[in-house]
C-alpha cells in the first residue's frame, strides 16, 4: 500500500501552493482552475438486450466470442449502482473553479452490432453523465477503441462503429482547445498516424501557451502489461512517426492524460528534449474474475526501475528493446489497481492530479508535477 507519510507530504506542499495562488478562493480566474477526470466507463445496462440485442443475435451462439457476455455482465454489475456513485460523487466535488468535465475514452462498451443502436447508447450514456454534474458544465471526451467498437471484429478491433462515433461528437475526434493560457489537444488515438500532421499543426499554431495538456484514449508510453503495443503510435511501423512525436512532445514538457489499462498509473519522464507527464485513470469498477478494484491505490509496480519489469516485456527481445527508449529517462512510476473519479488542479505554481478512490468526496491520492 502507499506510504501514509508520503502521501500527507505530497497533500501538504500543493495545498500550500494552491493556498498562496489562490485557486480556490473564488473560481474566477482563467490562469488558475479544475478539471473533473474521468478514466473509462464503459457505460452499458442490464440486461444485455438493451444495446446488444443485435450482438447476441448475429454472435451470441459463436464460442469464440465467450468474453464478450462476461464484459457486458460486468459493466452491467458496475452501472447498477457503483459506477453511478462515482459519477455522483465526483458531480458533487465540481465547484466554481472546475472548467470541465474530461474522460478519457471508452465511455461505452460499444458491441451493438447496430449503427442506430450505437448511437442511442451514445447519447443516453451523455445526456446520464452530463445530467450528475452542474448545468452547463461543458462535457469533453477523447474517442476510445471500444467507442467506435461494432463488434464484428471476434478480436475486439475492429473499428466498425466509427462512422456512428464520429457522427454524434460532430465529426472531429482530433483537435485542440484553449483553456485561459493552456492548451488542450484531444487526440484520436485510433487514428494516430492518420491525424499526426493535425497533432503537429496544432502544437505549431499554439507555442504561446502555459501547458501543453495531451488528451489520449492509450498512452505515449509503452504499456508493461497485456498488449504492450497498444498505445499512441505503438505499433511498429509507426516507430519512426512515434519518436519523432515523442520529441516533439517531450519539447512541449507535455503532460498526458489517459485511460485504457483499467489502472492507476503515474509516470515522469526526462528525455533530453525535455519532460513528459503521463496520468493514466480508471473509473472501471469491476476487476479480473469479477473482484471490485480498489478504492485505495494497491500498488502493483513503483519506482523507476520497476517500469517494463513484467514478464510481458522480459518475454519479448523486441518489446525490451521498446522499453530500453524509455525506461532510463524515467524519474517517477507507479502502476495501481483502482477505481474512481479525479480532478486535476492547474494554477501558476503546477499541476496536481488528485484521485478520489470510489465514491470519496476527499482525496485519497495526490501527485504533484511543479512548473519548470
Amino acid at each position: 500500500m502507499l506510504g501514509r507519510g508520503a502521501f500527507i507530504r505530497e497533500a501538504a506542499a500543493f495545498a500550500g501552493l494552491m493556498a498562496c495562488s489562490g485557486c480556490r478562493t473564488g473560481g474566477e480566474s482563467s490562469a488558475c482552475y479544475s478539471v473533473s477526470i474521468l478514466g473509462d466507463t464503459h457505460f452499458d445496462a442490464e440486461p444485455a438486450s438493451v444495446y446488444h440485442s443485435e450482438f447476441l443475435r448475429k454472435y451470441g451462439k459463436d464460442e469464440g466470442q465467450w468474453w464478450r457476455p462476461a464484459e457486458f455482465a460486468r459493466n452491467a454489475q458496475m452501472w447498477a449502482g457503483p459506477s453511478r456513485r462515482i459519477l455522483e460523487a465526483s458531480g458533487r466535488i465540481a465547484g466554481k473553479d472546475t472548467r470541465f468535465v474530461l474522460q478519457l475514452g471508452d465511455l461505452i462498451q460499444g458491441d451493438c452490432a447496430d449503427a442506430a443502436t450505437h448511437t442511442r447508447m451514445l447519447r443516453e450514456c451523455v445526456d446520464y453523465m452530463s445530467a450528475v454534474y452542474p448545468k452547463g458544465l461543458r462535457f469533453v471526451t477523447v474517442c476510445g477503441n471500444h467507442d467506435i467498437r461494432d463488434g464484428v471484429d471476434p478480436m475486439g478491433n475492429d473499428q466498425a462503429a466509427a462512422e456512428s462515433y464520429r457522427a454524434y461528437m460532430g465529426g472531429r475526434t482530433t483537435y485542440g482547445f484553449r483553456e485561459g493560457p493552456d492548451l488542450f489537444v484531444v487526440m484520436d488515438f485510433n487514428r494516430g498516424r492518420e491525424d499526426a500532421e493535425e497533432v503537429k499543426r496544432i502544437l505549431r499554431e499554439n507555442e504561446d501557451v502555459r501547458y501543453t495538456f495531451l488528451v489520449t484514449h492509450g498512452g505515449v508510453f509503452p504499456f508493461d502489461v497485456g498488449t504492450r503495443r497498444w498505445f499512441y503510435l505503438g505499433a511498429p511501423e509507426d516507430d519512426a512517426l512515434r519518436r519523432e512525436m515523442r520529441a516533439l512532445f517531450a519539447r512541449r514538457n507535455a503532460i498526458v492524460l489517459c485511460g485504457h489499462t483499467h489502472h492507476l498509473e503515474f509516470k515522469e519522464a526526462e528525455f533530453p528534449e525535455g519532460r513528459l507527464v503521463e496520468f493514466t485513470m480508471n473509473t472501471v469498477y469491476g476487476g479480473a474474475k469479477g473482484v471490485p478494484n480498489p478504492a485505495e491505490p494497491l500498488v502493483l509496480r513503483e519506482g523507476p526501475a520497476a517500469y517494463g519489469d513484467t514478464d510481458w516485456v522480459r518475454g519479448s527481445p523486441e518489446v525490451t528493446a521498446l522499453f530500453g527508449e524509455y525506461r532510463p529517462h524515467m524519474r517517477r512510476y507507479l502502476a495501481a489497481k483502482g477505481v474512481g473519479h479525479a480532478v486535476m488542479r492547474v494554477s501558476d505554481e503546477g499541476v496536481a492530479f488528485e484521485y478520489y478512490g470510489h465514491d470519496a468526496v476527499v482525496p485519497t491520492k495526490t501527485w504533484f508535477v511543479a512548473r519548470r
